[in-house]
Formats: C-alpha cells, sequence, structure tokens
C-alpha cells in the first residue's frame, strides 16, 4: 500500500506552527489511501535496489519495451542518467536518439543554460526544408521568425520589434549559403548557431551592456557527459520520417509533467522529497524541533508535496516506484506485499 504518511497530517508539531494554511493543505491533500493505475488493471509496483538508474533502464528495455513510458525525476540530472544508461543500450534508431535527445535538452533550457535549444529546432527546421521542401519552406521559416521574435519580447524590454530587423536577425544567424551537414554533431551545429545569434542580435537591436548579459553563450563543456553526441543526419530522419510515432520513452523532470499522462510511469528518486533545503522545516513536522518558518517556507514545503502528488498521478495504467533500499522516502509510507505491488 502507497499511503501519505499520516504522521504529517497528524504531527503535534505542524499544529505548532501556527499557521492553519498548511494544516488545511495536509487536511484537504487528495492522495488516496491506496494510489492505483487509472484503469481497473492498474497496479502499484514499488522496485528497491542499489542501481536506481539500472533498474529503469532494465524495466523499459526488458518489460515495458513496447510500451509508452515515462520515468520522472525530481532533478535534472536524475533524467540525464537515465538517458546516458539507456543510450548504451543502443536500441532506439537514429529518429528517435534525436527525438529523445531534443526533449531532454528543451527540458532544460532554462535550467542548464540552453536558452536557445527550442529556437535551434525551428532554425534546423529551416534550413533542412530552405534546401530539401520548398513545400514547407513557408510555414518553417514563420515558425522560425515568431520563435525568435518571442525570444526577443521575452528577455528584452521592447514594445515594438521591428520585423525587418527581426529578418536580417534570422538571416545571419541561419548562415543561409551553407547547406546543413548530415555528419555534423548536433550540439557542435548549436554553438554555431548561437555564435552567429548572439551577435548579430547585439548589433541589429543596439542591446545596451545589461541586455547583452541577459543573451549568455551556451556552456561549451555542458553537453552530456558519456554519450555519443547523435549527427544532424538522426535530425533529418526524425523531421522527413512521414511515419514517425510518438516516442515509446520519455525522460522528463517533475517540472515538466503536471497535466501529461502516461500509460506507464516509473517514478526515480521520491526519497528526495522534500528538498535538504526544508530541513529545519522537517525536523519541527517529525522530530519535534522548535522552528517557526516563514510564510514563504511554508508556500515551498507545500510544493515539495505538490510535486508527490503530481508524480504519484500520472500513470494511466502501472505505476513504477523506484526507490534506493537504504534511503525511506520521507513523505510516503510503503507496505508491501509478496509480489511487491498493490492492486
Amino acid at each position: 500500500m502507497i499511503t501519505l504518511d499520516q504522521f504529517i497530517k497528524n504531527s503535534p508539531s505542524i499544529k505548532k506552527l501556527n499557521n492553519g494554511d498548511i494544516i488545511e493543505y495536509l487536511e484537504d491533500l487528495q492522495i488516496s489511501n491506496e494510489v492505483i493505475g487509472n484503469e481497473d488493471t492498474g497496479n502499484v509496483f514499488v522496485k528497491s535496489t542499489l542501481t536506481e538508474v539500472d533498474e529503469i533502464v532494465n524495466l523499459k528495455i526488458k518489460e515495458l519495451i513496447n510500451d509508452e513510458v515515462c520515468c520522472i525525476g525530481i532533478y535534472k540530472f536524475n533524467s540525464i542518467d537515465v538517458y546516458r544508461q539507456y543510450k548504451t543500450q543502443n536500441i532506439s534508431d537514429d529518429s528517435d536518439s534525436f527525438a529523445m535527445y531534443a526533449e531532454l535538452y528543451k527540458d532544460y533550457e532554462e535550467k542548464f543554460g540552453f536558452k536557445y535549444f527550442s529556437l535551434f529546432i525551428c532554425y534546423l527546421t529551416f534550413k533542412n526544408d530552405l534546401y530539401n521542401n520548398r513545400i514547407n519552406f513557408s510555414k518553417s521559416i514563420s515558425r522560425f521568425k515568431y520563435s525568435l521574435e518571442q525570444l526577443i519580447s521575452e528577455k528584452v524590454e521592447m514594445s515594438e520589434i521591428d520585423s525587418d530587423l527581426l529578418l536580417c536577425t534570422l538571416i545571419e544567424a541561419s548562415n543561409i549559403t551553407t547547406i546543413l551537414r548530415p555528419d555534423t554533431n548536433v550540439f557542435d551545429e548549436f554553438l554555431q548557431f548561437t555564435d552567429r545569434l548572439i551577435p548579430s542580435l547585439v548589433k541589429n537591436f543596439n542591446l545596451n551592456e545589461k541586455q547583452k548579459n541577459i543573451f549568455q553563450y551556451p556552456a561549451r563543456e555542458g553537453k552530456i557527459g558519456g554519450v555519443t553526441e547523435p549527427t544532424l543526419q538522426g535530425f533529418i530522419n526524425f523531421i522527413t520520417n512521414s511515419k514517425k510515432e510518438k516516442l515509446t520513452f520519455e525522460i522528463k523532470h517533475i517540472h515538466k509533467i503536471k497535466g501529461l499522462e502516461y500509460d506507464q510511469v516509473i517514478l526515480q528518486k521520491i526519497e528526495d522529497l522534500p528538498h535538504k533545503t526544508h530541513s529545519n522545516f522537517n525536523n519541527a513536522v517529525y522530530f519535534g524541533k522548535l522552528y517557526q518558518p516563514t510564510t514563504a517556507e511554508i508556500y515551498n514545503y507545500i510544493q515539495e508535496l505538490n510535486k508527490l502528488y503530481v508524480m504519484l498521478t500520472r500513470a494511466k495504467k502501472n505505476l513504477y516506484i523506484v526507490i534506493n533500499k537504504n534511503r525511506k522516502p520521507i513523505f510516503l509510507e510503503i507496505t508491501y506485499d509478496t509480489a511487491g505491488a498493490q492492486k
């Protein structure tokens, strides 16, 4: 059985915090006494192991190979670890490889320093269509131009963006006189794109020093370590494959998962909730330590519980919880049955 730890709701320490908001929230938190999949056949499986990443990858490639699966982690590097291990199995084709890679980087472009990766995908599509698919060219250049305009609007306070300057920046950043080389490393092409994009933005829009600092270059050492970078051939295969199907394995972190559902969901690192920055608050809740949190701390602690709720409710069918056998999840009480699952 998987339940919210009742000690949180009934903790005398919570009641001593003199804040009704968190008490009311905990009383109303809609995590059922038994967490099951959304369908009648759904189960919760708890996998207790010392090698969480290996366990997750083995689940996908051995038990759930043809199923729609999403692995949800707490932090960005959780997803990167799973992606790295999954890629060592060499079981995805070239177009799937690019799709997984692109989704991973787009998930983290704000957190991980790759602020322009979504725009970069628009650039690649535009560049490919320019030379290979004139039917789609007008659509791809419109998407590229719109994405560039959105980036500038978001980062720089401009009441109006000059359309001619926008088009000039697009052309300079695209280096349209050269075609995409299929054997080029994706990350290297991304770096070259931003090397052209940022100086063009600074020049054409006459950015001041403060505005220049907003448009930072991605870290050249920031590529995913231990993984062979895909080539642009993977991207070309991806966008030209008219029969491409939805990825059967997505790797995401908690901040990108709200509102989404998947047939099979694997949860990773729930024992990392709440974040260690909440240690004082947590000690008050669980161990009766004297501590009076601020309103902001109470709000942030509630967000940790919200993360747990979102993770537990993404599965259409089965939910797999992979935990480190040496660490006990703080927010959950887990009672195992002989099959390792609770119907």
